[in-house]
């Protein structure tokens, strides 16, 4: 599966990434159609808010998904 990944301040990549494996019988796996980013992960992506490090710790951007039936 592909995800955005904050690999450097003000730097995006899509990379393929390992799909989560379920772990018990309350987990799902949904498809996404949509994802958003919220305003920390922005802080982040700029290094404003110096909680996300890159390339030390890559960053996976997601909040906010939608999914469908």
């Amino acid at each position: 599966m592909q995800a955005l990944v904050l690999t450097d301040y003000k730097k995006l990549e899509i990379q393929d990434v390992q799909r989560p494996v379920i772990a018990s019988p309350t987990q799902v796996l949904i498809r996404i159609k949509a994802a958003a980013i919220c305003g920390s992960d922005v802080h982040g992506y700029d290094g404003s808010s110096g909680r996300r490090r890159p390339p030390q710790s890559s960053w996976v951007m997601k909040e906010a998904v939608s999914s469908r039936k």
